[in-house]
């Protein structure tokens, strides 16, 4: 099926379309890794996002649960120069365009995706419209100029935990090599869960700690509760400068001498609390 993506700034690109036929407007961001396209996928911290990868050959391993980061995908499209519609790996399940359809997320392949990756590079994350049912320039344009989007608190909200919670899946040491699992040292640490990858909170649990995790809105006094040796400030989606009042909970905690360890968003959210700017690339 024929599939049409348009930037905000009126570059156009047509291609063929797969995974689930829809129309979706999210922010573009390209990815450069040449593997791990399913973590990226299933990655809280791009929730929202119509995700682009540089690698050109994406889907070759397919899909298996227990690569999962989060339990579906929070991606709203996926662009690839091609896609790989018969895996090869001992451990798949599925093939990418089997999943993508099933999590209802829509694709384009078959565009020039380093020219688009250039574009961005130059001129900063930009919105897009993709659409394999739409395909009238006019129509896109109109849809596109109208967008609202979504403010981080929202997003945040909707890849946090809603309660406190003990973790203890542990790491799938069969796929590691050369790790020593660490026996219980009895100590705590607590999590922040603006959209915590699986992975990150795997390994705190497989070092020996005992992992709670709390919702991104909760307060310190709930925070301090825990009684944590440490907290982690999870990676996340969205623009740190619209959680102002994760910020202030972290320069809380960081007053009462607890050592924060911040990732990705979370480290963006404890430069805040320290009184640094962030701006968006």
């Amino acid at each position: 099926m024929k599939s049409v993506l348009l930037l905000e700034d009126g570059t156009k690109f047509e291609g063929t379309g797969f995974g689930y036929p829809k129309t979706v407007i999210a922010e573009i961001v390209f990815n450069t890794g040449m593997t791990g396209y399913q973590e990226t996928i299933t990655d809280p911290s791009y929730k929202g996002q119509i995700v682009l990868f540089t690698y050109p050959h994406i889907g070759n391993t397919g899909i298996n649960p227990e690569d999962f980061e989060f339990d579906k995908p929070g991606i709203e499209g996926i662009i690839v120069r091609k896609l790989c519609r018969t895996p090869s790996n001992f451990r798949s399940q599925t093939d990418l365009n089997s999943y993508l359809y099933k999590n209802q997320i829509t694709g384009i392949e078959g565009i020039d995706t380093r020219m688009l990756t250039r574009i961005i590079r130059k001129h900063g994350t930009m919105l897009g419209i993709l659409s394999s049912v739409e395909n009238d320039t006019d129509n896109l344009e109109h849809m596109l100029n109208t967008y609202k989007r979504a403010g981080t608190e929202r997003l945040v909200k909707e890849v946090s935990v809603s309660e406190k919670t003990c973790w203890e899946e542990p790491l799938q040491i069969k796929w590691y090599k050369n790790l020593k699992k660490n026996n219980k040292n009895n100590q705590k640490v607590t999590v922040i869960d603006f959209g915590i990858k699986r992975n990150i909170v795997r390994y705190l649990n497989y070092l020996g700690f005992d992992v709670n995790i709390l919702p991104a809105q909760s307060g310190p006094e709930e925070i301090i509760k825990t009684n944590p040796d440490g907290i982690v400030l999870s990676n996340g989606p969205g623009d740190p400068e619209e959680l102002s009042y994760a910020a202030e909970t972290i320069k809380n905690l960081v007053l009462e001498k607890i050592p924060c360890f911040g990732i990705c968003l979370g480290h963006q959210l404890l430069a805040l609390a320290m009184g640094a700017k962030t701006y968006k690339l």
